[in-house]
């Protein structure tokens, strides 16, 4: 398949996908992967104290929003899958996290700054 947004789109449009795609980092073989990409984002954000606001996208399920959002910056999870957007969401309240879900497209963000 060719790697395209409507790719991208189509690949999480069902549940069961998004399901899929939202935990492939909770299994054994990746999560050292997930453990160490997490600590490099805390510490890169750890340097940024006046950050209030990130925008993550695309977000997928929202794996580094509780890295990001650190100090509670509000994150704004972007991507162009809503079904993927759910389990971000769910994440972000499970985790305490200050976050917004915002379907679209990288390429059209709907923000004015």
């Amino acid at each position: 398949m060719k790697h395209t947004i409507e790719g991208y789109r189509s690949r999480l449009q069902t549940p069961a996908r998004a399901q899929q795609y939202a935990e492939r980092f909770e299994k054994p073989s990746r999560r050292r992967i997930d453990r160490r990409e997490r600590s490099a984002v805390r510490r890169i954000f750890a340097r940024l104290p006046d950050c209030a606001t990130v925008l993550d996208v695309p977000s997928g399920a929202g794996r580094l929003a509780s890295a990001v959002g650190q100090g509670r910056r509000l994150v704004i999870e972007m991507d162009v899958a809503f079904e993927i957007l759910l389990h971000a969401r769910q994440r972000a309240q499970r985790d305490g996290q200050r976050a917004v879900m915002v379907q679209a497209d990288a390429s059209k963000l709907p923000l004015v700054d």
